[in-house]
């Protein structure tokens, strides 16, 4: 036996419920004297109690002496912004993620949790990033992150019991937040081991952040003075200068300060009518107390917000009056006299807002859950105290059937175990309705030569189940374990040991793949951009119908201290099918023993016969076509149906013969209406399994075997009515007799051999391209019409009009007229079409093809013209009209 090796237990990770976790075999019972918390005087979730109760208000201070951020209106939130007493300057307050950094292109977390050497407890590290609340993401701009205080702590269920960690070491950094927390014993240690890559603790990180904010107090404002209602408020705004050919003009600005308060059915016109146009309702005068400075029709209250009106240089005037008069109701709404000045601009001083210094605390809560199995340079630092003591037992066995050698590791502490590597990678299956490969095509662009594809996969990890099998008894040889009591794992380790090697086109040989999410058992990828012709390459080679090397393929190497593996190679199609896309169903199907006779004394022959049973489908089991029988001659023959009957149903058989014809005396066949007369003589139920094509696209095998599930007993199939190799089309089924003495389908394994998928790739296309954006693109068509448009010639106008299928709109139309240019003997313009990309992408035949019609106008006799038009006419590429291709004459629309 091979000397054990051992390498870092927390590598890997079990899929067999192992009690491993101090809490799970004996819980430890922390005494209260043993933690030491910190507990803050005052909570954060009592804040919001306090906050309303105006206990750490402060007097109230004017904006222009605030030192820290305030809010002019709202509720103080982490959602907000907040202004501070610098021009264009706004703060918020950050929120808080914990850290990661990329190591060896994989993402890790900035934790760290050491023990310390001397065994007496140990510490916690931690980094958070700071960022903009969610909440807040793209509406910040310049605003900067405000200063504030944190307080942070880990919440824990042991046993029951909530526990409480606090960070009593904190720096802030220039990306936000360094924070350390310390326990003093080896018991303590343990549960935070455990709390945090244990999720059965529900462990939390809280952080409290606390600010000083200026709150806004409300101002009392001085009861108005009654006004009558509408009465026009008048406010001088500017007067300027203008100059123009009748002179120099002073031009006065004004408005209502109250054109909101205006009703808009005010300004509704009436119903009398003026010049066959209704009168409008409000009409506005400016006058200087007695004359009249300017008249006019108004229509919506907004224009009453800005005003204007002239008067002769000369003339200036220093006062104005509104009126308002309303048309309907014969009311008029006079202002008071204005004066026009610019201290008339100056309002009544208004209070100064002032405002409170409140002190705020809003808290984060997040999972504090880190698995030790997959983030283990977390745990770098400590003796593993939660994971398993001992290593694994390495065997390296030698499979005959592909002549490589899998490794199989027993794991020390419990060895009946053996973890296992995966076999291969295959593009993945999405679980739904016929199950398309886990394959998402996105285009960008608009035109075909900047069109780009955008391609992410899914991968997943096979094992053939006969390679175990082989394994099983070698295994039990070597180690001693009894073959019924090896279980078989699927290995699981830590993604910064896998390396992912891929070729793609365009990549220019294999490479690694940094933005690979890599496991053992799945893999998913976002491909760069690729063009078109590199794309059509890909797809033609993902759905071709033969084996051959993938353009997608590569190896995932495997990365385990004092263990050599060699890569797992991963080659995507869209060939490969497991078993679990059949649908199977046991149903009893039944069968007949039919004597077919020639009753007449002549030969007869049959090309075919259409049967049924009762109206259901039914088939001839022994019966090969052409089918002749000598005169009074026999032949028995089973027909089976897939659907059973019961002893009280008689079925009644339906038999039609197709391509009847008799022999003559003088050896020749011809027609005939002549017979051959069906005879019951037996019905029987079989029970049996019917295999569904789930897929799709069809699948082809080249035989099927059988072994019970439980035990892998191979069982013995009738296959006497099926011919291989066997084509299956999607959603296609065929029958197998149930052995005997099986009564349950569950209870049996089905292996198809060399079983393979015949891509539709029409079908997959739909399935994998997003077509709900950039599924057309845009290609200019040249049209050139060579039709004379002279004085004597008859066509006056022709218009083309253009669609990309029967059912689809008008794309678009060009136009061709006689002020078109013929110099080169013929006109010509181009139409800009959209068209499917699919159509193209699939070299279809209808890729880059359109449908096309002419219009025309033509002059009879004297004044008279008739419109002429077309068929929809198919075409691709550009199009020539010439005389053969325009509407007949004699078509009068």
């Amino acid at each position: 036996m091979p000397d054990p090796i051992k390498f870092n237990p927390a590598l890997i990770k079990l899929h067999q419920p192992i009690k491993m976790h101090v809490a799970e075999t004996k819980p430890v019972v922390l005494q209260a004297s043993t933690l030491k918390f910190q507990q803050p005087l005052i909570k954060a979730d009592m804040m919001p109690m306090l906050n309303k109760l105006h206990l750490f208000k402060g007097k109230p201070v004017l904006a222009s002496s605030l030192k820290v951020p305030y809010l002019t209106h709202g509720k103080a939130t982490e959602d907000v912004l907040y202004k501070i007493n610098q021009p264009h300057q706004q703060e918020y307050l950050p929120a808080y993620e914990i850290g990661t950094e990329p190591v060896q292109g994989k993402s890790q977390f900035k934790i760290s949790l050491q023990e310390n050497p001397t065994g007496d407890g140990g510490r916690l590290h931690l980094v958070l990033h700071a960022k903009v609340p969610d909440s807040l993401q793209g509406k910040t701009g310049k605003a900067k992150p405000m200063q504030h205080g944190m307080k942070m702590y880990l919440s824990f269920n042991a046993s029951g019991v909530q526990k409480q960690i606090h960070f009593t070491q904190g720096t802030k950094t220039a990306i936000g937040y360094e924070a350390q927390a310390s326990v003093s014993t080896l018991n303590e240690f343990n549960q935070l081991y455990a709390a945090i890559s244990d999720g059965s603790y529900q462990c939390k990180l809280h952080i409290d952040r606390s600010f000083k904010i200026g709150i806004p107090q409300p101002i009392e404002q001085p009861s108005p003075l009654k006004k009558p209602a509408l009465q026009p408020e008048v406010r001088f705004l500017k007067r300027d200068t203008i100059q123009n050919a009748k002179g120099k003009f002073l031009r006065y600005h004004i408005g209502l300060t109250n054109w909101k308060e205006y009703p808009e059915f005010m300004f509704r016109p009436g119903r009398l009518m003026i010049a066959g146009r209704q009168k409008p309702n409000l009409k506005l005068v400016i006058t200087d107390g007695k004359k009249v400075l300017k008249k006019q029709t108004i229509t919506s209250s907004r224009q009453l917000a800005r005003l204007h009106f002239a008067v002769n240089a000369k003339q200036p005037v220093t006062h104005c009056q509104v009126e308002l008069r309303d048309l309907k109701s014969k009311k008029i709404f006079k202002s008071e006299l204005t004066a026009l000045r610019a201290s008339q601009l100056t309002e009544q001083a208004q209070p100064q807002k002032t405002y409170t210094i409140q002190s705020k605390v809003f808290s984060q809560h997040l999972d504090f859950h880190f698995p030790d199995n997959l983030h283990t340079y977390i745990y770098g630092k400590t003796r593993n105290v939660d994971s398993l003591p001992n290593g694994f037992q390495p065997f390296r066995l030698h499979w005959a059937k592909d002549g490589k050698s899998y490794p199989y590791l027993q794991e020390q502490i419990n060895p009946k175990s053996f973890f296992y590597l995966p076999d291969f990678f295959s593009l993945s299956r999405k679980q739904v309705a016929g199950f398309p490969p886990h394959l998402q095509v996105r285009f960008e662009g608009n035109n075909v030569s900047d069109l780009k594809a955008h391609l992410s996969f899914e991968a997943v990890s096979e094992t053939n189940t006969a390679r175990l099998l082989d394994a099983l008894p070698k295994l039990s040889e070597e180690s001693g374990i009894p073959q019924d009591q090896i279980n078989f794992i699927p290995l699981s380790i830590n993604a910064d040991q896998l390396k992912l090697l891929l070729s793609y086109p365009g990549s220019n040989g294999i490479q690694e793949r940094f933005e690979a999410t890599t496991y053992l058992d799945k893999i998913t990828d976002s491909l760069p951009p690729m063009d078109l012709d590199n794309f059509q390459l890909l797809l033609e080679n993902l759905t071709s119908s033969t084996t051959g090397s993938s353009l997608l393929q590569g190896q995932l190497e495997i990365h385990i201290p004092n263990l050599t593996i060699e890569p797992v190679p991963l080659a995507l199609d869209c060939r490969y099918v497991e078993d679990d896309m059949f649908a199977f169903a046991k149903v009893n199907r039944a069968s007949f023993k039919v004597e077919i006779t020639n009753t007449t004394d002549q030969l007869l022959s049959a090309d075919a016969a259409r049967i049924s049973l009762s109206g259901h489908t039914a088939s001839f089991q022994d019966l090969d076509f052409p089918f002749s029988l000598r005169p009074n001659a026999s032949h028995l023959v089973h027909i089976q149906c897939e659907n059973s009957f019961t002893d009280e149903t008689n079925p009644v058989l339906e038999l039609e013969w197709l391509g009847m014809r008799s022999q003559g005396i003088d050896g020749l066949f011809s027609d005939t209406d002549l017979e051959f007369s069906p005879k019951e003589l037996l019905t029987q139920q079989t029970p049996s399994l019917e295999i569904t094509n789930l897929i799709e696209s069809s699948v082809s095998f080249n035989g099927i075997n059988a072994s019970l599930r439980n035990t892998g007993q191979p069982i013995k199939l009738n296959t006497s009515n099926l011919d291989f190799p066997m084509e299956l089309a999607a959603g296609s089924s065929f029958y197998l007799d149930l052995p005997k003495g099986m009564t349950e389908v569950d209870d049996l394994q089905l292996n198809f051999d060399q079983m393979t998928a015949i891509p539709d790739k029409n079908t997959l296309y739909d399935l994998m391209v997003d077509t709900t954006v950039n599924n057309v693109f845009e290609t200019a068509v040249p049209i050139r019409s060579f039709i004379p448009f002279g004085p004597t010639d008859i066509i006056k106008f022709m218009e083309v009009e253009f669609k990309s299928s029967e059912s689809s709109r008008l794309l678009g139309s060009v136009v061709f007229t006689k002020s078109d240019d013929l110099s080169q003997g013929f006109a010509e313009k181009e139409m800009s079409m959209q068209l499917p990309i699919k159509d193209f992408v699939l070299n279809l035949s209808s890729g880059g093809s359109y449908l096309y019609r002419i219009r025309t106008v033509i002059q009879e006799t004297g004044t008279k013209s008739v419109q002429l038009i077309t068929d929809w006419r198919p075409h691709s590429g550009s199009l020539e009209i010439t005389d053969d291709l325009l509407p007949a004459t004699n078509q009068d629309i």
